[in-house]
């Protein structure tokens, strides 16, 4: 029996009418939440349908008890996320209307995300990458093989470094390990490249074109002036032709010669669009170009690998199992002998799946030997009663018949020491996994719950004194202007500029005024510079402990099963095979992959530096201000998501018009030793074993 919380979720800008197979129907507006307790006990599926204005989407979602995972399953799955986490399960709709939807109106909405989960919004993706760029060159050789890659902080937050809980240090830190066990991929942040143009008038004109013109856009994957772009170079030309050659064509009608009398139209908005990207574009769409940034999911890799690894058999090759089967006909008489002295002895085989002699063999293997052993070794042992150092009284009878067995068969005893032991050592790493315990090498975490185990290589003292290491810092400067009443023109470290969002990028509220920053500090008539410093640069790694095949019983991450899985298919071959194939990407692309370095720092102290006529007024602002309160790409600067635990001074240079803000983080956020203390996350180091 599961307990769960269910969530559907509207995570469009229309209202949506969902249906569900349980009889539950209800009317979503955009961003609310329907919730209900539901209480599972076998297999079960949920099919859901879900309108708008003249869309439709459908999409089941099943629970599998013996694995205790959820799947979500849609013929159109680019309108559907699925999360879980937390006995909590999260199906979000992402389908809008489509009469009254405009180029306009859903190219905004692409641009943002769809969780109001504290996150990096995608636009913001320059900034981050500068930020790993600074910590890669500091960090070194420190970083070894792995590069480090830029990372889009997620619902979990920046990381909780104490992974050691302070008031017992036996147990681990409960957060640490659900940040440290979360699945990670890919996400697309479609971003505009850098450009001394600002695109966003055209592109919206050339969207609202195209809209007017055939009622939607282009199907597939990408941002919408991706796909139209796409179809137009390809569908509108004859040779098909690219972003570039449009760009530099001296006639554009005349490179376009395949232009149905649909899109004449939309030609001389499709030139005005091509001015405006000037020497920005590229044969590979550079408008358009994907960073595929980690980010974490809401569910764990755990989970993940559950679903995978359960699929995993052991299996022969038609030849292979043509000979071994002969070799055990030719010792049925010791087989059975063997079999019946263990009846004898226990009254009943070892549980699990497999023949009697397969599950009986891999029980001595495992149980009567220290270390754990195999049937080959068995085989080849001078003294089997020594081999078997572990043997139970009730046992001592047995040895004597398995001898005999052994001799029976040992001109197949590689093919069957294979089947056999395989066959028993994805039984126990997957029964780790599933169910750990401190017998089987599980984790226990400070809430008492028993995980699969997780070993974090760094020592909290030297995660401590990597940040108490001020000087090991990195600086982000950005000049900050103001471009329309929503955006900010941003130049990162005086190179080229993006526009940003005003909420995205950074706030700063003083007292009861929550817009102070965008109101007074970042107008159109101030000069404003930020430098945000991160000081206590430092690489923590981490990883699955992986499973111990001499000692059969301990931990579970065994990735060897799973590629071979991958390699074999359904060829006739012996190995190990996926019964049935798992639907998962396993590419980097997708969700089979975890973190397994992070890079940290301390939370950044700011420096604002303004050139304003009204300098004094917002010095004076800042000396009668109590509380200030901050948040940078998206992110709260305070203790456990408070905005307002900063400190601030002011300085003024009256000659030039300009004032300081300094604002520094509180103690707890420089090296903070308590179970709640977080680093900045500047980059991660990512494993996708089996890409």
């Amino acid at each position: 029996m599961a307990n769960f919380t269910i969530r559907w979720a509207n995570r469009s800008n229309s209202t949506q009418d969902w249906m569900i197979s349980n009889g539950d129907n209800f009317t979503l507006p955009p961003n609310y939440v329907r919730s209900a307790q539901v209480t599972i006990n076998n297999n079960y599926t949920y099919q859901i349908s879900v309108t708008t204005n003249h869309r439709f989407a459908a999409a089941s979602l099943s629970y599998t008890a013996a694995t205790q995972t959820w799947q979500l399953n849609s013929s159109t799955p680019n309108e559907w996320q699925l999360g879980t986490g937390n006995n909590t399960v999260t199906v979000r709709c992402l389908l809008e209307d489509a009469l009254n939807l405009t180029a306009e109106y859903e190219f905004n909405y692409l641009a943002t995300e769809p969780e109001s989960n504290v996150v990096n919004p995608s636009n913001v993706q320059p900034i981050i990458e500068e930020l790993r760029a600074k910590a890669a060159s500091i960090l070194g050789s420190a970083l070894g093989s792995k590069p480090l890659e830029s990372f889009m902080v997620g619902a979990l937050g920046n990381f909780p470094y104490y992974w050691q809980n302070p008031s017992n240090p036996d147990l681990f830190n409960a957060k640490t390990y659900t940040w440290i066990s979360s699945a990670l991929k890919a996400t697309s942040t479609n971003q505009p490249l850098p450009s001394p143009y600002d695109v966003r008038d055209e592109q919206v004109a050339l969207l609202n074109a195209w809209k007017q013109a055939y009622g939607h856009f282009p199907e597939g994957d990408g941002e919408l002036i991706d796909r139209v772009v796409k179809s137009i170079a390809s569908d509108w030309a004859n040779p098909p032709t690219t972003l570039t050659q449009m760009e530099n064509a001296l006639n554009l009608n005349e490179l376009l010669n395949a232009t149905p009398a649909s899109g004449k139209p939309i030609i001389p908005v499709l030139a005005n669009y091509l001015d405006a990207l000037g020497s920005s574009a590229t044969n590979s769409l550079a408008l358009a170009t994907t960073n595929n940034t980690p980010r974490q999911l809401d569910q764990s890799f755990n989970s993940i690998y559950i679903d995978v690894f359960s699929k995993v058999g052991y299996s022969l090759s038609s030849t292979d199992k043509a000979k071994l089967n002969k070799a055990y006909r030719d010792a049925t008489d010791q087989q059975v002998a063997l079999l019946n002295a263990w009846k004898q002895a226990y009254g009943s085989f070892p549980e699990g799946d497999g023949q009697p002699i397969d599950k009986v063999i891999g029980k001595i293997a495992a149980d009567w030997a220290d270390p754990a052993t195999n049937l080959t070794a068995m085989a080849g042992a001078i003294n089997l009663d020594e081999l078997l150092n572990k043997t139970p009284g009730s046992g001592q009878p047995i040895i004597p018949v398995l001898a005999n067995y052994l001799d029976a068969i040992n001109s197949v005893i590689p093919l069957a020491n294979a089947s056999t032991m395989n066959q028993a050592y994805l039984k126990r790493a997957l029964k780790a996994v599933q169910s750990p315990t401190s017998d089987n090498g599980g984790l226990q975490t400070d809430d008492k719950v028993y995980h699969p185990a997780y070993k974090i290589a760094t020592q909290l003292s030297d995660i401590l004194n990597g940040l108490k290491a001020i000087n090991n810092a990195i600086s982000l400067k950005l000049s900050v202007s103001r471009y329309s009443e929503s955006e900010f023109r941003v130049s990162i470290a005086g190179g080229a500029s993006i526009n940003i969002p005003i909420l995205d990028l950074f706030t700063l509220s003083v007292d009861a005024e929550a817009s102070y920053f965008s109101d007074h500090i970042a107008t159109s008539s101030n000069t404003t510079d930020i430098e945000l410093t991160y000081t206590g640069v430092t690489l923590v790694n981490y990883g699955p402990v992986a499973y111990d095949q001499s000692n059969p019983n301990q931990y579970w991450y065994w990735t060897k099963p799973i590629k071979d899985a991958i390699k074999n298919g359904d060829n006739d071959v012996s190995g190990f095979k996926f019964s049935p194939k798992p639907q998962i990407d396993f590419s980097e692309s997708g969700p089979f992959g975890f973190v397994t370095g992070v890079a940290i720092s301390n939370y950044p102290s700011v420096k604002i530096t303004v050139k304003s006529s009204d300098y004094e007024s917002i010095e004076k602002t800042f000396e009668q201000t109590v509380k200030v309160g901050l948040s940078f790409l998206g992110i709260p600067l305070g203790i456990q998501g408070s905005e307002s635990t900063y400190s601030h001074n002011v300085s003024v240079n009256i000659s030039s018009q300009t004032v300081t803000i300094t604002l520094d983080p509180p103690k707890e956020l420089i090296a903070g030793n308590a179970v709640d203390s977080v680093g900045w996350v500047l980059g991660v180091q990512t494993e996708y074993p089996a890409a």
